[in-house]
């Protein structure tokens, strides 16, 4: 199942993991506030490297080339 999204908020909704192909700018200012209210998991596979290793807590951060971080599941 394929659902189209008409915004990035309408995304997450639900959402088990985030994975980032584009540099667009939207996606290179995620606030993690606003993805533990909407989405369901904690996982960002980010094919583009936009963000530090460390800028996610709460999130399991994937990003390709580098090590990935761990949440703080607490």
């Amino acid at each position: 199942n394929i659902k189209v999204c008409t915004s990035k908020e309408d995304a997450l909704k639900g959402a088990d993991a985030i994975v980032i192909v584009t540099e667009e700018g939207e996606f290179a200012k995620l606030d993690e506030k606003v993805l533990l209210d909407e989405m369901n998991g904690r996982v960002i596979f980010d094919g583009r490297n936009l963000y530090s290793t460390h800028y996610f807590h709460y999130f399991a951060y994937v990003s390709l080339g580098r090590a990935a971080s761990k949440p703080n599941l607490k």
